[in-house]
């Protein structure tokens, strides 16, 4: 399992998250709203209010999950990181492995 970061502008989460999910690219992805991002891009210092979007997906698709965030990401150069988890609660994993798996499981309930 891999966690992804990644910033997007101020109210665009939602719609970016849905898609990912409904496309079973990542689990879950939380927004965390109103986050203050300073930067230099194109040789200016900027101030911008952004979301945080805090995601999960399998390592195995981890390369494609990360061309489609970036695809469909309105930046240039979008912020996406990936974090391997020292530690996860294992009925977490198997959830999120279920829940991006190319086709659903019969009989899962976790959602």
């Amino acid at each position: 399992m891999r966690v992804l970061l990644c910033t997007i502008g101020a109210g665009d989460g939602p719609g970016f998250v849905r898609g990912l999910v409904e496309d079973r690219l990542i689990a879950c992805g939380n927004i965390v709203a109103s986050v203050r991002s300073v930067y230099r891009w194109q040789g200016a210092v900027h101030d911008d209010p952004e979301d945080l979007i805090v995601m999960e997906t399998r390592s195995d698709d981890i390369d494609a999950t990360i061309a489609a965030i970036q695809e469909r990401h309105p930046y240039d150069v979008p912020k996406i990181l990936a974090i391997a988890p020292d530690a996860v609660l294992p009925a977490y994993a198997s959830w999120v492995m279920a829940q991006t798996a190319p086709s659903r499981p019969s009989g899962s309930n976790a959602e």
